[in-house]
């Protein structure tokens, strides 16, 4: 005779398979928040698979899970990855209504915008950026989402040369995250961290120390003084005292910085290049040019392999080599260099963007240095 007694029923394997997605969401989200992009860029896909299969899942879900995978995939320099899967996501909630799936269209707007902006596609980023803050505004004018919409269209402001627009915006996202999340939070020590790296664009060093220290010490206090976002405001305060002249400081933070990013990163990463550009600048300004171009170098690698040839980060780079190499005494093999930034950023930003005009200008003291002419002196190396 069978037994009637049974044990707990197992999950219906659609149930199992949600719960599953859901946990592993929250994993990744965990890495993310710590730094660690690579474990979160795994969490991330292997949760939307399972809620791409799940009965039960929401296309909101799903949709969350493949914008978080973007993120991820930015933060690692998989650019064109993260914009496919945020297409992706924004093509499903376009078909979703109410408040919920304008917030997510809100936030995956953002991540479009963001994404070509770091790819140095400022004209698509900006009307995707302006269109989440427009969203974010309706949901809640002084909301952390307006901040952060407010925050992200502040960064294109400062790339594309237009700095009182970016200081308006970064100073408005402020005054709402410290009403809406605090004084400790780590929005906060974002927007410091921007405003120093603002004042440092404008020349302003001293207020870009002042920023610069105040995120790194929110920084350490709330993620540790080892974490990548602590290293990040880091670098961003070794260049303001490089612009102050105090160089020895400015490069034992570069080193500690390097340390941390090949550590989380690998020797292959967007961070670890941009570091490695700012350290050969601080070499350059001590005058010790071998070693400079040993990092400029290594930067210009990297760079191009993670953003391609033609992005705008790759021109900086190219320019501060030829600069090195007409202070060496090497004209032509400057010019080459340089000539390669001005087609670059003439291309991407016009003649008249700041970068733009200052590479003209080099450009112009590298040739007439080629043909032995008199000529105004070439810019310092950009960072």
């Amino acid at each position: 005779m069978r037994d009637a007694r049974r044990g707990p029923r197992s999950p219906a394997p659609g149930a199992w398979r949600l719960g599953r997605a859901r946990q592993l969401r929250a994993r990744a989200g965990r890495a993310y928040r710590a730094g660690r992009y690579r474990e979160a860029e795994a969490g991330y896909a292997a949760s939307a698979e399972l809620f791409r299969h799940s009965p039960g899942a929401g296309r909101l879900e799903l949709a969350d899970a493949l914008a978080a995978h973007a993120e991820a995939q930015h933060q690692i320099g998989h650019h064109q990855d993260a914009l496919a899967l945020a297409g992706e996501a924004s093509s499903i909630v376009a078909r979703v209504r109410g408040e919920p799936a304008r917030l997510a269209r809100c936030k995956i707007l953002g991540t479009l915008g963001n994404l070509h902006r770091a790819l140095g596609d400022y004209r698509r980023a900006a009307p995707l950026l302006r269109r989440a803050l427009v969203l974010a505004r309706a949901l809640g004018a002084h909301t952390r989402q307006a901040a952060i919409a407010m925050n992200n269209l502040g960064i294109l402001y400062k790339y594309t040369g237009r700095f009182a627009r970016a200081e308006a915006h970064y100073r408005r996202a402020l005054r709402i995250t410290l009403r809406a999340c605090g004084a400790e939070h780590p929005d906060v020590a974002g927007l410091y961290h921007n405003l120093g790296g603002l004042a440092y664009t404008r020349a302003r060093y001293a207020a870009a120390e002042r920023w610069g220290r105040a995120a790194m010490e929110l920084r350490a206090r709330l993620c540790g003084a080892s974490s990548v976002h602590t290293a990040a405001d880091a670098a961003a305060l070794a260049a303001s005292l490089d612009g102050l002249g105090r160089h020895a400081e400015a490069q034992q933070l570069y080193g500690k910085v390097l340390a941390i990013f090949r550590r989380h990163h690998g020797a292959c990463h967007y961070e670890l290049a941009v570091n490695l550009n700012n350290l050969g600048a601080s070499l350059y300004a001590e005058g010790k040019l071998t070693a400079a171009a040993g990092k400029y170098r290594d930067a210009l690698q990297i760079k191009q392999r993670v953003l391609g040839r033609s992005h705008i980060d790759v021109a900086l780079t190219a320019n501060n080599i030829g600069i090195l190499y007409l202070k060496q005494g090497r004209p032509r093999l400057a010019a080459r260099y340089v000539d390669r930034a001005r087609t670059i950023l003439v291309d991407q930003l016009g003649p008249r963007h700041p970068k733009a005009r200052a590479v003209l200008a080099n450009w112009r003291a590298v040739v007439a240095a080629a043909q032995r002419r008199p000529a105004a002196t070439p810019a310092c190396p950009d960072r």
